[in-house]
């Protein structure tokens, strides 16, 4: 008995130790600068008044050292913010704890048995919203259809102009405009987020994922060349939370308001490179629910324990 002990604890020691040397870094908050993407204005819809006090950098930044538009990863079905459903999501090992809690997790799923949501908090939650090439074209995404919905699918692009079924871009307008280099070669510039038809989106949002849903973070995920050709996204999280912490204005600022953006972004953190394509990512934080992450220190905790164990036993 005292020797299988033994052997386990050294086991599960070797394993920890081999993974913390041997595991690939998929993506890294470390270098990165959130002085790069800006939010300049936020406006109520219909208004052209700049409701912040001063510009704000992103929250948070993050390395993703891959092409975030490669093996589908930023094309999830069916993008509602479920786990691995998404570079931001978790696929592809993007550590999505960069921008999130533990205690932002979502329950999304579905349990096939009672048809009931699952009560599994592990879900990110950031829903894709639009594509754009390295001249700004935009290409909006489908989201759903979602289990707690209605079924449908909010539809990026209108099939036909004689299609009157809701769309992404009969709701949204996200729009990038270059104001260094040139277009198709961009290295800086300005972005903006604007909300076509207010009740619409709140509308259809709701029935989509069966919850009234306000986007209260927005991710811009940057691509372009990289010196010696290496492919790296560099990816921004405004977390509109802390910015309305800020403000502390809540009558004008708050989380149960709909609002047009507008920043500006720059490619220094890439090399100054030319954008190859943007990605537009939101988040709705408002089903978070408490859970607890587990933590490597805990699995060593566990094989120091074990070692204890083994030579007490050694020497009883």
């Amino acid at each position: 008995m005292k020797s299988i002990i033994k052997r386990l604890a050294i086991c599960v020691t070797l394993l920890i130790v081999s993974g913390l040397v041997n595991a690939t870094i998929i993506s890294s908050s470390v270098g990165c600068n959130v002085n790069n993407v800006q939010l300049t204005s936020m406006t109520n819809v219909g208004s052209n008044t700049n409701l912040l006090s001063q510009d704000y950098s992103a929250t948070e930044c993050a390395f993703y050292y891959g092409n975030d538009d490669a093996h589908g990863v930023s094309s999830p079905n069916p993008n509602i913010g479920q786990l691995n459903d998404g570079l931001l999501n978790g696929e592809a090992g993007f550590d999505y704890f960069h921008f999130i809690d533990p205690s932002d997790l979502q329950i999304l799923d579905i349990d096939p048995s009672t048809g009931q949501p699952d009560g599994v908090a592990d879900d990110p939650g950031w829903i894709h919203l639009a594509n754009l090439n390295s001249n700004f074209v935009e290409t909006y995404s489908d989201i759903g259809p979602a289990p707690l919905g209605d079924g449908s699918v909010l539809k990026g692009q209108k099939s036909s102009p004689s299609d009157t079924a809701p769309s992404l871009d009969t709701l949204l307008d996200i729009t990038f405009a270059c104001t260094s280099g040139t277009t198709g070669d961009c290295n800086a510039g300005t972005w903006n987020l604007d909300i076509l038809d207010l009740s619409g989106l709140v509308n259809t949002v709701s029935q989509l994922l069966g919850r009234a849903a306000l986007f209260d973070q927005l991710a811009i995920s940057i691509k372009s060349g990289t010196p010696g050709g290496a492919h790296t996204s560099i990816i921004y999280n405004i977390d509109f939370k802390d910015i309305f912490a800020a403000e502390n204005n809540p009558a004008i600022l708050n989380l149960q308001t709909p609002y047009n953006l507008g920043g500006t972004f720059n490619t220094n953190d890439i090399g100054g490179k030319g954008v190859s394509h943007i990605n537009v990512w939101a988040r709705d934080p408002a089903q978070a629910i408490t859970v607890s992450a587990p933590s490597i220190f805990m699995l060593m905790t566990l094989s120091l324990t074990m070692l204890m164990i083994s030579r007490r036993l050694r020497f009883n």
